[in-house]
């Protein structure tokens, strides 16, 4: 789910419009790795959340996030790749195709955002896993929360909707790799909590599926590096 991204997208979206006309830096995205054709199928389809940010400085009121986020997610998955879609004025898609970079597109920014899903400079403090922790769609779900420097992060899922921690092993970034590799599953509810925002997003549909390539295939428009905020 990543949601730093979106916080460090909605910090510095105000710099990329101000700096949309200047040359954008072009990158290459490494080939993705091979599945390992042994393992466990993960699931495929799409998951459909209600989703709600709020700025904990009171800087941004709550219904213009809700303006520029939207209030539904739609995450889409197959095999080592992911695509989140955010409707409002943004219209954000968010992409992993299983290799070393995430991408963002979204309106009004003239090229496709990207960072290195192999860093995380985050430093993580803590992990645990609470059993039978809640029911999300009448589904009973664990929880695994995950605390670091920046926040913390509450992931809801159930293995009835499986995750292959090989495709994601190298997806580092906000230690999605470890969640992984801990929960083996679809998040169902995703609660991000740190000192400048707060993040909810809860699962309304499940549709196993399944998924065309096509679903992931990058718009054909220059990339350029998303910056630190």
């Amino acid at each position: 789910m990543n949601f730093k991204l979106l916080l460090s997208i909605a910090i510095v979206l105000t710099l990329f419009a101000c700096n949309a006309s200047k040359k954008v830096e072009l990158t290459k995205e490494a080939p993705a790795k091979e599945r390992d054709s042994n393992s466990n199928d993960s699931f495929e389809g799409k998951v459909y959340y209600d989703f709600m940010m709020k700025d904990k400085s009171g800087e941004m009121p709550e219904e213009a996030m809700k303006m520029m986020f939207g209030d539904e997610q739609v995450y889409t998955q197959k095999d080592n790749k992911y695509k989140n879609e955010f409707g409002g004025q943004m219209n954000m898609k968010q992409y992993y195709l299983g290799g070393d970079s995430m991408f963002v597109e979204m309106l009004g920014i003239e090229g496709l955002m990207w960072n290195d899903a192999r860093e995380n400079t985050n430093e993580l403090i803590s992990i645990d896993i609470t059993e039978n922790a809640a029911k999300v769609m009448g589904i009973n779900c664990d929880l695994l929360t995950i605390k670091s420097k920046e926040g913390t992060d509450q992931y809801f899922y159930s293995k009835d909707y499986p995750m292959n921690p090989k495709d994601y092993k190298n997806h580092k970034y906000e230690f999605w790799d470890i969640y992984v590799e801990k929960a083996k599953a679809v998040p169902l509810k995703v609660i991000a909590d740190s000192d400048e925002f707060y993040i909810e997003a809860t699962a309304t549909k499940i549709e196993p599926m399944n998924i065309d390539d096509s679903e992931f295939e990058l718009p054909n428009i220059p990339r350029v590096k998303n910056p630190e905020p």
